[in-house]
């Protein structure tokens, strides 16, 4: 699959924006997307041992489900999620990981997100 470079003005933007937010680190939201963004960056550099056709990693899991839940029943979520850089984890992870199993996961995570929310569209 092709990749379609991101435009210079577009890249900055996704930097900058979520620096002038500030979030609760000890909230549970917080904390799974922080290691949602994490994973993003280690799978990016290769760092993450995860299997291609393994269980998926425990830790991803449970974080992953954390932030389902907390978007069930916060929808507003959707807009911290973004606001913190996770929107940009979750593109990566579409786009970099070989791993089915993440790929899955994340893509079901962007539709949920996406779906009739006009402001994260």
């Amino acid at each position: 699959m092709p990749v379609i470079p991101m435009a210079a003005e577009d890249k900055a933007w996704l930097e900058e924006e979520p620096k002038k937010y500030k979030f609760a680190q000890e909230d549970e939201f917080v904390k799974a997307v922080n290691y949602l963004m994490k994973y993003a960056e280690d799978d990016r550099k290769c760092d993450k041992a995860q299997e291609e056709d393994g269980p998926l990693d425990k830790e991803f899991e449970e974080n992953m489900e954390e932030i389902n839940e907390m978007l069930e029943n916060a929808p507003a979520n959707t807009l911290t999620l973004c606001r913190m850089g996770g929107m940009s984890a979750i593109m990566s992870l579409l786009a970099t990981s070989t791993v089915p199993a993440v790929r899955l996961r994340v893509v079901r995570l962007f539709a949920m997100i996406t779906r009739n929310n006009k402001k994260v569209q």
